[in-house]
């Protein structure tokens, strides 16, 4: 039997917000989050999660066991940050500060129950589960929330601007959500080098959204929505393997935003669909390598022009290839790093402009490789690098303008001894060793397709130490 409970709290204050632009501007270079004023002290976000759940494991012999478990959790969230509209290409900016009025309490119940075992049949070796997992949430929004504008700046010279903190007051409930599915899986062992693996999922969903005077604006059900995935593998030898995997996944559809001719009705669950080759093997006992390439798809809303209903019309397609690599190069250095390749395209959007685009904020390329050694002449003393590169991104919807590459260095050291018979590690790090400045993110005011969408930009952090 095993009981948690956890509570967490978290503040912070003068953070900066974001940068939000039209399509017509220019992502300008990203300043150096290092000088002030980029954020005001007045804004901030608190944060509070309260988690409690429950889990019971019976074995009923070394082949058979069952899984039980619940959770339930409530999370607070109080946002009053800064947020800044680029102007023009130049860098000139107008900055607010504002009361979330979006969703600031989830309130989540979820439960599993997994029946796991191992048989034969004739010559074959089966590993099954069958069993059922779902939750539902509550979100709860203010009814009404404070705003002020603080001024205007440049992303060369940021400005203290003062106000008063603004507040949040009220709640109504503004939307559930359920679901819950059924799993029933399979790994066949069919002799030495075979084995395939297949998961079939029934889903059970439902959404309702609700207004302020707590009527019901819109409502989805959807009742067995099937999801398989299956994945065939062979074993080369014991260090080799190599996997081809097809699966489809659901997930609640999108609503219908303001201005469509159906506002507020929520579409039917959106179905993913994935395809995986793969090949796993172990060099020399010490260094693991993994690649793979996918291909996967999944649909998106937009609103016709024609018509001016919002619907699931259209197709987002990636592609990809992955590489990985961890292990050890030598008795006393460590690697673990990898690679992605990613060509992630919107199909019609039903607006010429924003057709067959790169999606916003994904890269092409993006890499990672962290080395550790541990020094030989000093026992428990350990040195480490890692190099982050993350290649050139598109930051809008109409692909006109792009978020450069940038590659950051941190570097870190640690020492680990004993402390009365317990294990103690100290560690020091500088993150972002060169204080690039560099955009962490790009992302579009929506995921769905369509020629209105704003963009948004965030600032990586300058150059960090932490002990």
């Amino acid at each position: 039997i095993q009981i948690d409970a956890s509570q967490y709290s978290y503040s912070v204050r003068g953070l900066p917000g974001a940068f939000s632009y039209s399509t017509s501007i220019q992502l300008p270079q990203a300043p150096d989050l290092s000088r002030e004023h980029y954020g005001q002290p007045q804004a901030g976000y608190n944060a509070e999660t309260n988690t409690a759940l429950a889990k019971i494991i019976h074995h009923f012999n070394d082949n058979w066991s069952l899984t039980l478990g619940g959770l339930y959790q409530n999370a607070y969230r109080d946002v009053f940050t800064t947020a800044n509209q680029l102007l023009d290409s130049a860098g000139n900016y107008r900055q607010t500060i504002a009361a979330a009025a979006t969703a600031k309490n989830f309130k989540v119940g979820s439960n599993l129950a997994y029946l796991n075992g191992t048989f034969h049949t004739w010559m074959l070796k089966h590993q099954i589960v069958v069993g059922t997992n779902g939750y539902t949430m509550g979100n709860y929004n203010p009814t009404s929330a404070q705003s002020y504008v603080l001024g205007t700046a440049q992303l060369g010279n940021p400005k203290a601007f003062s106000s008063p903190q603004p507040y949040s007051s009220g709640t109504y409930k503004s939307a559930d959500t359920a679901s819950q599915t059924l799993l029933v899986g399979d790994t066949i062992s069919l002799g030495r080098h075979w084995a395939i693996m297949g998961t079939l999922g029934w889903g059970w969903m439902s959404a309702n959204n609700y207004g302020k005077s707590g009527v019901k604006t819109s409502s989805y059900s959807r009742s067995a929505a099937f999801s398989p995935m299956t994945s065939l593998m062979y074993k080369v030898n014991d260090t080799q393997t190599a996997y081809f995997t097809w699966g489809r996944s659901l997930q609640t559809g999108p609503t219908a935003p303001a201005g469509a001719a159906n506002v507020n009705e929520v579409l039917a669950p959106l179905r993913s669909e994935e395809y995986e080759v793969g090949y796993k093997m172990l060099v020399a006992d010490r260094i693991q390598l993994n690649v793979a390439g996918f291909r996967m798809t999944r649909p998106f809303g937009y609103t016709d022009p024609v018509t001016n209903v919002f619907g699931t019309f259209g197709t987002q397609r990636n592609y990809g290839v992955e590489f990985q690599a961890s292990g050890n190069l030598t008795k006393n250095l460590t690697v673990l790093g990898g690679m992605t390749w990613l060509d992630a395209q919107l199909g019609s959007t039903g607006v010429a402009k924003t057709s067959y685009k790169q999606v916003v904020g994904v890269p092409p390329l993006m890499a990672n490789a962290l080395l550790d050694y541990r020094l030989p002449f000093l026992k428990g003393t350990a040195v480490n690098a890692n190099v982050h590169y993350m290649g050139r991104r598109a930051a809008n919807v109409y692909n006109t303008t792009f978020a450069p590459s940038y590659v950051t260095l941190d570097l870190g050291a640690r020492y680990a001894t004993h402390a009365y018979g317990q294990p103690l590690v100290f560690r020091f790090g500088v993150e972002n060793v060169t204080n690039q400045s560099y955009w962490a993110s790009v992302y579009p005011s929506s995921i769905n397709g369509g020629g209105t969408a704003s963009n948004s930009a965030v600032a990586g952090l300058p150059r960090t130490y932490h002990f």
